[in-house]
């Protein structure tokens, strides 16, 4: 499997590059903007996701880990291929996929063309509990608090309430309620204040 490439962009074409590495040239699907900004040769280093199927395989390429991390979970969903996945970020950055994931509103991810309104919905609802994981496990203060109200969260969600609004009804619970019943009565007098 390829993973990672380091070479010189030999050819451009609508959404593919040719990188040459040590004489060998490969193509490779990238985003739009990457697309745009790259130059005739241009050295550059890719993460690679490699696709095989049947007898064809595809190449698609990301600056960081993060892009390519968040291209296979899109991936991962039933009706997401690579291609669609690429669309998805080359159409809207990566950035405001995550926001619209996080708010869960799949209007904004509805408006790649190829993809529909159940597979913007399934999107939402199945990388919305994911994504929100992944943004606050870089801020050691927000993945502590989440943690340490998971209980509450899971409870408000279990009562209805989207994820989002139990998250930040679960950071007004005060730090010296000791049990989850506690807390839970808490946030619930507390969920629209």
């Amino acid at each position: 499997m390829i993973a990672y490439l380091k070479g010189i962009i030999k050819d451009r074409q609508p959404d593919s590059i040719i990188v040459d590495v040590n004489g060998v040239g490969y193509l490779v699907s990238v985003t739009k903007e990457y697309l745009e900004r790259s130059g005739l040769d241009e050295s550059i280093e890719l993460y690679i996701y490699q696709h095989l199927r049947e007898n064809i395989s595809e190449l698609f390429g990301f600056e960081d880990k993060k892009e390519l991390f968040f291209f296979k979970q899109l991936i991962g969903i039933n009706g997401v291929g690579p291609k669609a996945g690429l669309a998805i970020i080359s159409t809207l950055n990566m950035e405001q996929v995550k926001t619209s994931i996080i708010k869960e509103d799949a209007s904004l991810i509805k408006t790649v063309s190829g993809i529909g309104a159940k597979t913007s919905e399934r999107i939402v609802l199945e990388l919305k509990n994911k994504i929100f994981m992944d943004e606050t496990s870089s801020t050691g203060k927000v993945s502590k608090d989440i943690a340490s109200h998971q209980d509450v969260i899971e409870a408000l969600v279990g009562l209805g309430y989207t994820r989002n609004e139990a998250i930040k009804t679960s950071q007004k619970v005060p730090a010296d309620l000791e049990s989850t019943e506690e807390k839970v009565k808490y946030a619930l007098q507390n969920v629209n204040k």
